[in-house]
């Protein structure tokens, strides 16, 4: 008798460990597929769209840069009143081997973005909003101006 219970023991719990297994293969497969899916391009200066997570490649020299965190503080001041707002978060950049994780945390008017550089680039944050309870926030990625030239002096 023991080895009757004994015996059911052991084929239940082997195949609790397949579907386990089988289900956590499965997973890891899902998860490989997104990792390796391709983000939309834009152009340099075009105004973009990311939720938290999202990506989006930028200009022809393989810039990219990814939404990684957006804080449910983010945002209008007022549902009715966006003339402050503000955006805390981390934004994760890469061109090649050079990379940035910035963490921003910025008050700024739609007029007057927050912006920060990496490399060549200047990043602009241009508003943030909520679209069906989901955060957004809205980028613009330029070339970083060259910086000015001294005056020549009186010697």
């Amino acid at each position: 008798m023991a080895s009757k219970i004994g015996g059911r023991i052991a084929r239940r719990g082997a195949l609790l460990c397949a579907l386990f297994f089988g289900l956590f293969y499965s997973s890891a497969q899902v998860s490989a597929v997104g990792a390796q899916e391709e983000a939309p391009q834009v152009d340099l200066g075009a105004p973009f769209v990311l939720a938290q997570g999202e990506s989006m490649r930028v200009g022809p020299d393989g810039l990219s840069m990814t939404l990684r965190t957006i804080a449910e503080e983010s945002g209008c001041m007022a549902p009715d009143d966006c003339a402050i707002m503000l955006f805390a978060g981390t934004i994760y950049l890469r061109e090649g081997e050079k990379r940035l994780l910035m963490e921003l945390n910025a008050s700024f008017q739609p007029e007057k973005p927050a912006d920060f550089e990496f490399e060549s680039y200047k990043v602009l944050v241009t508003a943030v909003h909520r679209v069906q309870g989901k955060l957004q926030a809205s980028f613009r990625v330029e070339s970083k101006p060259a910086p000015a030239e001294d005056p020549p002096g009186d010697g």
